[in-house]
């Protein structure tokens, strides 16, 4: 609770003319990325059943995250 006050009081607030966007293709390729890298470790049984597919999903997952 502290430091919820102190970061309101400390972090200073942004022009009110400022407009933030959201960079939705930006977030949807991190979440693909990150998506197919989680599947590819966390799926032991890909692994064994289709590695092909499995080492797919690990080639994807840097490039999906850097293009976002």
């Amino acid at each position: 609770m502290t430091s919820t006050i102190a970061a309101w009081l400390a972090v200073p607030r942004s022009p009110a003319e400022r407009s933030s966007e959201v960079d939705l293709l930006g977030a949807a390729l991190l979440g693909g990325g990150l998506l197919a890298l989680l599947l590819a470790i966390s799926q032991t049984s890909v692994w064994i059943d289709h590695p092909g597919f499995a080492v797919a999903l690990l080639a994807a997952a840097p490039y999906c995250s850097a293009r976002g």
